[in-house]
């Protein structure tokens, strides 16, 4: 028998540069990477692209994101709900959670998106960019990457498809083990009259050894909310808090209200000068912080349990119990009022500013930017507030706005 030594020296170079390249290719998927969490893999591989981001470069998490990355990679969840506000970073988590699973997890993966116009857009304005540029997912795409559409992407060792929600056959013939609910209060409650998506993306994962389904939304409205659902199911409902510098006591971020001593305060009610005066107030000493003081005390914050039962300690990557002791991680875990004053990217007075004009605009008549405030930047669900009104103002604004006359019925009416 010919030794592989005189075999190598009877081939051509060029020949034998090409079989040590095709066996290094094709060995490549059967080497196993040390395990690792998402957001410590994110920070070494993922990387922001220009096109999405207002930088490119490395990726560093914020402190608050690490808590449901972590959870996303962890095999013992098999549910991760994060029911969030505008500016928090979700969006970049979920496109470096696709690329974990491409390039570190070699798992087969889902993504729904709305509306197919929503998956397109989704497609090629995140994933595109960041996998273009993400090292780790060149290493892992197969010969004939060209051939990848929109709707499917083959990798070594797994696939990605990505989806809209509003046919059911989205949720037929496709085997997963990562189910992913981007935006799901803009979906259907049932979709043509079949299935709801989280049953259908949930009954993808059937005989996964670890199956892993990701629920994130702007929360929309009460009573027709997917999010409100799973989150009321989940075995822990986590609150993101801090330690008050002033009585070292914890607790979230809270938006507070007129009638409450605690959470966010101002003074007077113009747009144009209150909003500068905007503090948080702690809910057990009453003192008050500025935006610089939460920022400065935000990375030495947790997750805690709003029961307290449990903690996720995201320095040491381990989940306590309320005594303090590791423990085993619920199966189901939401990630609940992720509002916009825990982001850097947004300040505090700019928030106070966007409440004080819409509620103008809600006197006025027009509840759709408080509502959009209520949803996007305090991530609560919205509950809209009936009143009677009195007949004659009713009239006068028909016909002074409307230019309606008396006894006609608007074509809107009807």
């Amino acid at each position: 028998m010919r030794t592989v030594s005189a075999l190598r020296n009877k081939l051509p170079q060029e020949t034998r540069t090409a079989i040590f390249k095709a066996l290094r290719v094709g060995i490549a998927p059967l080497k196993a990477e040390p395990p690792q969490s998402l957001s410590d893999w994110a920070i070494k591989n993922f990387e922001l692209d220009e096109e999405s981001s207002h930088k490119r470069g490395g990726w560093e998490p914020w402190a608050f994101q690490i808590g449901w990355m972590d959870a996303f990679s962890n095999d013992a969840i098999e549910e991760v709900d994060v029911k969030k506000a505008k500016r928090v970073g979700y969006t970049k988590t979920i496109v470096a959670f696709a690329a974990y699973n491409a390039a570190h997890r070699r798992r087969k993966q889902g993504i729904w998106q709305p509306t197919d116009d929503d998956r397109d857009s989704f497609v090629k304005s995140e994933i595109d960019p960041a996998f273009d540029i993400c090292k780790a997912i060149r290493a892992v795409e197969r010969a004939g990457a060209d051939q990848n559409t929109i709707k499917f992407r083959r990798f070594r060792g797994s696939v990605m498809h990505a989806l809209g929600a509003k046919a059911a056959r989205s949720f037929r013939r496709i085997t997963l083990a990562v189910s992913i609910l981007d935006e799901i209060d803009a979906m259907d409650q049932i979709v043509e009259k079949t299935i709801d998506p989280f049953t259908g993306a949930w009954g993808r994962l059937e005989g996964a050894p670890f199956p892993k389904i990701v629920i994130g939304t702007t929360p929309r409205v009460k009573g027709l909310s997917h999010i409100e659902r799973r989150v009321k199911a989940a075995d822990a409902r986590m609150l993101y808090n801090i330690a008050c510098p002033h009585c070292e006591v914890e607790h979230p971020l809270l938006w507070g209200g007129k009638d409450e001593r605690y959470g966010f305060k101002w003074e007077g009610n113009d747009p144009k000068v209150s909003p500068a005066t905007v503090r948080h107030v702690c809910p057990h000493c009453h003192e008050s912080i500025t935006q610089a003081e939460y920022l400065a005390v935000m990375d030495a914050g947790s997750w805690v349990d709003h029961l307290g039962r449990y903690r996720y300690d995201h320095k040491r990557k381990v989940w306590l119990d309320d005594k303090g002791q590791e423990c085993k991680p619920p199966r189901h875990v939401a990630f609940d009022e992720i509002w916009t004053a825990y982001s850097p990217q947004r300040t505090w007075p700019d928030i106070v500013r966007e409440f004080l004009e819409a509620r103008i605009a809600q006197k006025a008549g027009d509840s759709a930017p408080m509502q959009g405030f209520v949803n996007e930047t305090l991530a609560r669900l919205w509950e809209e507030e009936y009143e009677h009104t009195d007949a004659t103002l009713l009239q006068q604004r028909a016909k002074r706005d409307l230019d309606i006359p008396l006894r006609k019925v608007p074509a809107g009416a009807c």
